[in-house]
């Protein structure tokens, strides 16, 4: 790697070694193992292309591959501008009606849901699309039956700012996704890489599921 240049960043940090997502490793895997022409991969909230390109190095592996990231308008304009991965494509809404016989795919949400305003309709909207695999990752989750609130603070050696967080009921963001076809594959405690979660008496998680079609 030359020298400045990095592996891949997330949320402005870089990081200078590969450090692969065990969920989205293991999602790519299920979609893979189908029958398919392309494998299709909808990260919705995905910057400009984070966990591609933590991943990037995979995807060869994998045959035919389009990675398509949701985003709001100014990171698309970016992201549209200074990619050159022709894999890579950025888009302000979710591709809808692209699904064929041919395409497996596979819906990504990474830290995103407990930072979008209607995560419950993001979600709905995405399972809409029938995705064969869905991962949610990096999400903040309670045990209760209500969404709840609350103030992210950035640490300031990252830069200085805060954000709206919200706690998710597990049992309500589970249940959507099994009452839309699938099967919990996995769940995984992801509460090391945010211990701040246990000062609102919440979790940080990251779940796998695989369409029973």
């Amino acid at each position: 790697m030359a020298s400045g240049e990095r592996a891949y960043e997330r949320d402005s940090v870089t990081f200078e070694s590969l450090d692969y997502e065990p969920l989205v490793v293991s999602g790519l895997l299920l979609v893979a193992k189908r029958p398919h022409a392309t494998l299709r991969v909808v990260d919705f909230g995905g910057s400009l292309g984070s966990s591609f390109f933590q991943h990037r190095t995979l995807l060869d592996e994998l045959g035919p591959v389009e990675w398509d990231v949701v985003e709001q308008p100014r990171f698309v304009e970016c992201g549209r501008e200074q990619n050159h991965d022709p894999l890579l494509r950025f888009h302000e809404t979710v591709p809808t009606g692209q699904r064929d016989t041919a395409t497996c795919t596979m819906a990504l949400f990474s830290g995103v849901l407990s930072w979008v305003a209607e995560p419950f309709v993001v979600l709905t909207r995405v399972l809409a699309e029938a995705p064969d695999v869905v991962v949610i990752d990096r999400t903040v989750v309670n045990g209760t039956a209500q969404r709840r609130y609350h103030v992210q603070t950035v640490p300031s050696r990252i830069y200085p700012a805060s954000y709206p967080v919200s706690s998710l009921p597990e049992r309500g963001l589970v249940s959507t996704v099994t009452d839309a076809g699938y099967r919990l594959v996995a769940r995984i405690d992801r509460r090391s890489a945010m211990t701040s979660v246990a000062t609102i008496d919440s979790e940080f998680m990251g779940y796998l599921f695989e369409s029973r079609a």
